[in-house]
């Protein structure tokens, strides 16, 4: 018994050669990551916005200040006028207003 397992031993042995083993866990990764840079590759790149969608934003807050001011000085004029004219009005009631009769 013992001289037909030597046997079987001899006969089995072999230089082991790592290049003509196949890995097939391996080469099933490389292929399933072979088609994700395939789907990668494909996409189209993301768009890049154009220069000309870009504002200035200090030139728009001077247009929007620029736009508030002229209207904020005749609100000012409108209620001197209007206090003028009350006190004319008043001035003028009082100067029209009858005398008393005591005298």
């Amino acid at each position: 018994m013992l001289d037909i397992a030597g046997h079987i031993v001899a006969t089995k042995t072999v230089n082991f050669a790592p290049a003509f083993l196949e890995d097939r866990y391996r080469t099933a990764l490389v292929s399933m990551l072979e088609e994700k840079t395939a789907q990668l590759a494909s996409r189209p790149a993301p768009a890049v916005p154009s220069r000309q969608n870009v504002i200035n934003l200090m030139e728009v807050l001077q247009r929007s200040l620029a736009t508030e001011r002229p209207s904020s000085r005749p609100r000012a004029g409108k209620r001197r006028a209007i206090a003028t004219r009350a006190k004319a009005a008043s001035s003028k009631s009082a100067k029209m207003r009858p005398r008393s009769s005591s005298r």
